[in-house]
């Protein structure tokens, strides 16, 4: 999982279809297995989270809103809990810097 994760500059704006459908098929089964909980700790592990940085882009604005419609999409919304949360932020962040 690692090796294939770190390998995703994530799809947002990808052309490739199939590759949506890899990643959505991956983490479905992945959910499944471990459970929601369990994923979404695995996520946020900070040894792991380096790994998964381009599936849940916190960079771009504009790539955080994609993987947050993307998961919510394909019923894993739940993942995307601190994705909402720094989007929610981030202007206060950046307004903050600015001062």
């Amino acid at each position: 999982l690692l090796i294939t994760a770190s390998l995703f500059l994530f799809i947002s704006f990808s052309l490739f279809s199939l590759s949506r459908i890899f990643v959505k098929v991956l983490f479905q089964e992945l959910s499944e297995y471990m459970g929601l909980p369990k994923f979404n700790a695995r996520l946020k592990d900070p040894f792991l989270s380096p790994y998964f940085e381009g599936i849940m882009p916190r960079d771009n604005p504009r790539d955080t809103r994609f993987a947050i419609n993307f998961f919510t999409m394909i019923g894993l919304g739940g993942l995307t809990d601190d994705l909402r949360e720094h989007l929610k932020n981030a202007p206060r962040q950046i307004m903050s810097r600015n001062i």
